[in-house]
């Protein structure tokens, strides 16, 4: 990577390291530009070229969720889930696997429910929906394959669709996450594979 490539991406780790704090610290409706501009010592100008608020907090976002898979990635953790030996064992540790994500959202609420009206909104594109979702579908099917065999990339797929559209209905109707999820999580492990 050049200089000036470099630059670039120091400069942009700043922006968004500096809007992350200011998010986590004074909410994202408390937090402008300026603000971020003068924490990362940079122009709003520069800030605006990395992305406006949304693109940052979805951009937090997206890091904190790939943070969590590079850590199982390394092997952390996923000795917990790995051996699941009956579908209702699937179900439990499909939650399991979920759980760090679902703590993420849950201990950043009011950021939580920003960063899913800006997905829905469609103005920015997420990596949870491409990179990351792929991620999540991998290690559901690495744990349901002991189990159900061919059957588990479909179900790993309806696993994420699930964890996903209860992460939205709780964005938005407050549902008890953690349950709806194991419901789910267990309606479909219990379905007969062919």
């Amino acid at each position: 990577m050049g200089t000036r490539q470099q630059a670039r991406e120091e400069t942009r780790a700043r922006v968004v390291e500096a809007a992350r704090e200011l998010f986590e610290e004074r909410g994202y409706a408390r937090s402008t530009v300026r603000d971020i501009a003068a924490l990362a010592g940079v122009s709003a100008g520069t800030v605006m070229s990395v992305g406006d608020k949304d693109a940052l907090l979805v951009d937090m976002f997206d890091s904190l969720i790939a943070a969590e898979h590079a850590r199982r990635a390394s092997g952390t953790g996923r000795e917990a889930w790995a051996r699941a030996a009956s579908p209702e064992e699937c179900a439990a540790r499909s939650v399991d696997l979920v759980r760090p994500f679902l703590d993420l959202f849950a201990n950043r609420l009011e950021l939580a429910r920003t960063y899913g009206a800006i997905l829905l909104s469609g103005r920015h594109t997420s990596a949870v929906f491409s990179a990351l979702a792929e991620c999540l579908i991998a290690e559901f099917i690495e744990l349901l394959d002991p189990v159900f065999g061919e059957g588990s990339g479909a179900m790993a797929e309806a696993m994420h669709a699930a964890y996903i559209g209860t992460l939205f209905m709780w964005g938005a109707a407050g549902v008890d996450m953690e349950t709806a999820i194991a419901s789910a999580f267990s309606t479909i492990c219990a379905k007969e594979q062919p």
